[in-house]
């Protein structure tokens, strides 16, 4: 069976404090104005829902989204790593969190934490908002460094950086190549609840194929079984 791992986007999604949101609006409508079909107007910012950073993001000399090779959308069960660790309001992924697993992670291209935070996006969207859990700086720098075969991580809380602390820039730095010329992707605001239970047989990431722009909104399809 094949499972999202994405939110669908829609309008009054939680986004990222001040930045731009997706808005929708019925061009023809059918019956109307002699329209025989329905046809929408979309703006979507890149960095709206569960969305995909590619280097350029943070890295002026980095791959776009588009320049990215298929190694960075297409994972098998050997290449998929799934580490639950538990995060709640204000609290960081830190590098001592995941050094139990380095075995593990050295095998994996797709590294995803399950923090289990996203049931907070209807339960308390404004703590969703503004108090996610985030990754420290010292975890994307300990990923970077030591495991070359990883290509991407994911998380199932709002971004990789939070407005709660100041990490998000370095967190970024060091996970999209600005310091080393190793890059590790990251998808964020994912919904990872549907693997509780499953076995992930692959994991598909298709964002949206957009030319000259650093990341873009994202949908992932996985299968279990």
């Amino acid at each position: 069976m094949y499972v999202y791992l994405s939110y669908p986007i829609a309008e009054g999604q939680i986004a990222w404090p001040d930045a731009p949101v997706y808005t929708s609006g019925r061009h023809d409508i059918i019956g109307i104005n002699g329209s025989f079909c329905n046809t929408s107007v979309m703006t979507i910012p890149n960095h709206y829902g569960t969305h995909y950073d590619a280097p350029r993001h943070f890295n002026a000399k980095g791959p776009k989204i588009t320049e990215l090779p298929m190694d960075y959308f297409c994972f098998k069960g050997d290449d998929i790593l799934i580490l639950d660790i538990p995060k709640t309001f204000k609290e960081v992924i830190t590098a001592e969190d995941v050094m139990p697993y380095k075995d593990q992670i050295a095998k994996a291209k797709l590294l995803l934490f399950r923090t289990g935070f996203e049931k907070q996006k209807e339960l308390n969207p404004q703590g969703y908002k503004y108090e996610n859990p985030s990754a420290h700086p010292g975890l994307c720098k300990y990923l970077v460094e030591n495991f070359p075969n990883l290509c991407t991580i994911g998380l199932d809380s709002l971004s990789l950086g939070s407005v709660c602390n100041d990490y998000a820039t370095e967190a970024h730095h060091w996970l999209l190549g600005y310091y080393t010329d190793k890059f590790v992707t990251v998808i964020e605001d994912m919904m990872l609840s549907p693997l509780d239970g499953k076995t992930v047989k692959s994991i598909i990431v298709a964002p949206i194929r957009a030319l000259d722009v650093d990341s873009a909104p994202v949908t992932i399809i996985a299968e279990v079984e």
